[in-house]
């Protein structure tokens, strides 16, 4: 078993490259993430809210977790005070592990973070905070910096619901905003079918390809579509192929 970690920092490389110890952080809340404004979650089981969406780009053991609060000393109250975490191997299930109860922080430059959270998250690829409350009244909440102890899963993986040898699809960007592309490969030039569709299997979008080369580049705008999860499906009438895909 080989143990990594990650670390998603919510600063200026500059700043954090002049510090003295790698686990100190400066006092400025624009060197953090701060959220003043709900929006809808990803996870369609949570109400809007202000949360952070990490994609780790593989699927992990995560066996803990330590996080740096908002460290601004004006700002303070801005830190989370609860965080609800959530997991996901393919952004369409999510699990819970619960609520973390979190610490303020100094306000000064010496500030190294909390101690290690244990957690148990046996795969994940994607990884769900949202603030529950933080250590005052004001509607903005704060966070500067979350790191995993992990260990990389041994997946053989294409798609990360369901493939086919005959047709591939992958997605850029995953997650989205406005607009997402799909590259289609197929064995055999043929007629192909598309929709999206959300969790609750509401369509989106759909439309047929005819394939006259091995690939094709699709292109869907997404504009005036919720933020949340979607699927995905392209079928040639015998195979089908699934992709999870999330709009921010």
């Amino acid at each position: 078993m080989k143990l990594i970690y990650i670390s998603i920092i919510m600063m200026s490389s500059y700043l954090l490259s002049a510090q003295c110890y790698p686990d100190r952080h400066s006092t400025n809340w624009f060197d953090g993430w701060v959220s003043c404004h709900s929006k809808t979650s990803p996870n369609p089981s949570n109400t809007a809210g202000h949360w952070l969406l990490y994609d780790l780009g593989n699927r992990y053991k995560i066996d803990k977790l330590k996080i740096w609060n908002s460290n601004d000393p004006s700002h303070l109250d801005w830190g989370m005070k609860e965080v609800k975490i959530d997991y996901s191997k393919d952004s369409i299930v999510w699990k819970t592990i619960g609520i973390l109860d979190l610490e303020k922080a100094t306000g000064t430059n010496r500030y190294e973070g909390m101690d290690w959270f244990n957690v148990a998250i046996p795969d994940a690829k994607y990884i769900l905070l949202t603030a529950v409350s933080n250590f005052g009244r004001d509607s903005c909440y704060g966070l500067a910096e979350i790191r995993f102890s992990a260990e990389k899963l041994n997946l053989t993986q294409v798609n990360e619901i369901a493939d086919h040898e005959n047709i591939q699809t992958s997605i850029s960007p995953n997650p989205f905003t406005e607009l997402f592309y799909a590259n289609i490969a197929t064995t055999n030039p043929e007629m192909l079918t598309y929709q999206c569709t959300d969790i609750t299997g509401k369509i989106y979008t759909s439309g047929s390809i005819q394939m006259e080369k091995s690939n094709y580049i699709l292109k869907i705008e997404t504009k005036n579509w919720p933020p949340g999860s979607y699927v995905l499906s392209v079928r040639n009438g015998r195979d089908l192929t699934k992709n999870s895909i999330i709009k921010l």
